[in-house]
């Protein structure tokens, strides 16, 4: 799945292509994935409008439109969305979104599971996301204090905590693990009992987020950029998808569990 680093990135590889760009077609094959206000019509809405900006909130993609307008996309499992300086010929059944841009080419949104959103934004495109999505994970005005405030109030496994979109936004399975690790944290660790250590914690959570988006994302399967090249921070993890390598910190075996139905990466000797 898309996490922060992997939407940060397609923001800033789609950016020069796409800003002030005019949409001259629009078309949304599947509207099962739309959110769309009553009475509008998505192609109405979109085509003509001239694309004024693309921002990010926790794992969501913004696409400002003139007017106040734009779309929220949320990328799903497999979502991708790439930039084409020359509109291909056919797109397959996967792709379900495409937008002509008047001599920019097109740019299409693909996701071969179906789990993305589009949500429109008649009157403001970051407002329009509301509570679904809490304090980004890099907003410079989140601190030691408010993250534990945000996470702290609750038994429930930290690991859990963090993915809770509503609480703190961006961080998925990939990055959760590789923050706790970097903070000495055991992913099933009550979230009540860290007390002392949010700070160390949300500096580890912003240091992961900051280096992927260095490399440009991580790549285990569809993840591209807005130009269709892979991510290169696969080869930068330190326990995800390191099951049975030797933790590169003490050297004992990097181990995997199961926790709320997703796979945990972690390290028995250095997080506690």
């Amino acid at each position: 799945m898309p996490e922060l680093p992997e939407v940060e990135t397609l923001k800033r590889s789609l950016t020069p292509h796409l800003l002030g760009a005019v949409i001259m077609e629009a078309r949304f094959s599947r509207r099962d994935i739309l959110e769309i206000s009553p009475g509008e019509d998505p192609n109405r809405f979109t085509v003509g409008s001239q694309i004024t900006g693309l921002g990010r909130k926790g794992k969501y993609l913004l696409v400002e439109l003139d007017h106040r307008r734009g779309w929220a996309v949320h990328f799903g499992m497999s979502g991708t969305m790439i930039h084409y300086p020359e509109a291909p010929g056919l797109v397959d059944q996967h792709t379900h979104v495409v937008w002509d841009l008047r001599g920019r080419g097109r740019v299409c949104y693909r996701a071969p599971r179906r789990f993305g959103r589009w949500i429109m934004a008649p009157s403001g495109v970051s407002e329009v996301l509301g509570d679904r999505v809490g304090v980004d994970a890099l907003d410079p005005n989140l601190d030691g204090d408010r993250f534990g405030a945000l996470l702290g109030q609750s038994r429930s496994p930290i690991k859990s905590r963090l993915l809770n979109q509503r609480l703190v936004s961006g961080l998925g399975n990939i990055y959760a693990d590789e923050a706790l690790f970097y903070a000495g944290v055991d992913p099933i660790r009550r979230a009540s009992t860290l007390e002392g250590r949010w700070e160390g914690l949300l500096e580890s959570v912003r240091g992961v987020l900051t280096e992927a988006i260095r490399h440009r994302g991580t790549t285990f399967s569809t993840y591209r950029d807005g130009q269709g090249c892979e991510g290169g921070n696969r080869q930068h993890l330190s326990v995800y998808g390191r099951v049975g390598q030797a933790c590169p910190r003490c050297a004992a075996l990097i181990q995997r569990s199961v926790l709320g139905g997703r796979g945990t990466h972690y390290c028995p000797s250095c997080q506690n």
